[in-house]
């Protein structure tokens, strides 16, 4: 069994985003059970909202529980710490759970907000906890002093109830006891590895993570230009389709005028509904029978128009659809070209290993330098070497 004490916090959120979720990830595919002490709910993210409150308004519950309002504002109510059991040991989620409490009770921490988050994505199982310093009732602070010597004390108690015996442990806190300062260099040179580590994984991942925010702005970017671009030829084609069939429909309305010859079929129909004398002398001059056949030859010639007209109209807007359709079909073409070029950028990056050109350039740079430099150190002592025979020549002569 270790205890590891992984220090305070000032942020249930952040710590919420850390322990109940994957690593720079939104998944929980690591996380195999939670569990909540002295809280109304039983789901993480609730109670991590709950605990902030209970932070927040520290000052209201000591007021209301009557404790004064002494000494520094807390500044890290957050505290957290790790139960793990070796990689043979396969103890099932009540066992942890039993494990994580009687851990906070003998920090004092029994009655305080906390909750336990078990992993399960190493070959060991463990279990974090994550515990209010602020009391819900009073709102008095915990005072948390030598915990890791405290976690280790209780560990010891656990080994030896559960029959595992870790020597060094025994004989470390043993010394303790007798008022020996202990250090466990060993297990601070490990941590410290361990760290080292982790902090070089944490700047590379950082690192890709950046460039890789990076690279999907530029990404965006260029999407949205392209949207925008593509946005802008559309509305300047869809004004100039407008334009061009306003300027169509008036050169067919101006070609094709039937009001003419409208107006004049209405006057023949006029003259031949004419009834009494002046009819009967229409027919019997032949006129009738001349305004009969007029007004049949104008109404074919206007519903010729008409007809004409329309089919004009319907061969332009088959001729505006073509060329919309073809404006579309190459924006569409543009926009999987992009995409191609963005992915094979993405790969190409990917190849590569994610590396920023902020801190390659310059060193390829540098070793351009270097290099520029020793050849014109090189060639500086040539001529120096040439000089020296020329100056030499004329002091033989001399």
């Amino acid at each position: 069994m270790i205890g590891r004490d992984t220090g305070g916090g000032s942020s249930f959120a952040g710590a919420g985003l850390y322990y109940l979720h994957d690593r720079n990830a939104d998944t929980d595919e690591r996380v195999a059970f939670t569990h909540t002490e002295n809280l109304l709910t039983d789901n993480p993210e609730t109670a991590m909202k709950v605990m902030a409150w209970t932070a927040l308004h520290q000052s209201e519950l000591k007021a209301a529980a009557g404790v004064k309002a002494t000494g520094r504002k807390l500044e890290k109510p957050v505290h957290t710490f790790m139960l793990s059991w070796a990689p043979g040991e396969d103890p099932d989620h009540e066992h942890m759970i039993e494990t994580a409490r009687s851990a906070v009770s003998a920090l004092g921490l029994a009655d305080h907000e906390a909750v336990f988050v078990g992993h399960d994505d190493t070959d060991h199982a463990h279990v974090h906890i994550i515990v209010n310093r602020v009391h819900p009732d009073h709102g008095k602070a915990a005072k948390l002093s030598k915990t890791r010597l405290t976690l280790s004390k209780w560990a010891e108690a656990y080994e030896k109830e559960h029959g595992i015996h870790c020597h060094r442990r025994i004989e470390n806190n043993k010394r303790r006891a007798q008022g020996d300062r202990v250090i466990d260099l060993e297990s601070r040179r490990r941590n410290a590895e361990q760290f080292s580590d982790w902090r070089e994984k944490r700047k590379t991942e950082a690192t890709e993570l950046r460039e890789k925010r990076r690279f999907q702005e530029w990404a965006d970017r260029k999407k949205s230009a392209l949207d925008q671009d593509k946005q802008l030829r559309l509305d300047r084609l869809e004004r100039s389709q407008a334009a061009q069939r306003e300027l169509v429909e008036t050169r067919f309305a101006r070609t094709y005028d039937t009001s003419q010859a409208q107006a004049r079929l209405e006057r023949i129909e006029a003259a031949l509904s004419v009834g009494g004398i002046r009819g009967f002398w229409s027919t019997l001059t032949g006129r009738k029978a001349r305004d009969a056949a007029q007004r049949d030859a104008l109404q074919k010639t206007i519903s010729a128009a008409k007809q004409r007209h329309q089919e004009a109209l319907k061969g332009l807007k088959n001729k505006l659809d073509a060329e919309r359709a073809d404006v579309l079909a190459a924006e569409r073409q543009k926009a999987q070209e992009l995409a191609q070029r963005v992915e094979n950028a993405r790969a190409r990056r990917e190849r590569e290993g994610w590396k920023s050109y902020k801190t390659d350039k310059p060193r390829g740079l540098t070793a351009a330098w270097e290099q520029d430099n020793d050849s014109a150190a090189d060639y500086l002592q040539m001529i120096r070497a040439q000089g020296g025979r020329r100056q030499q020549g004329p002091e033989r002569e001399r």
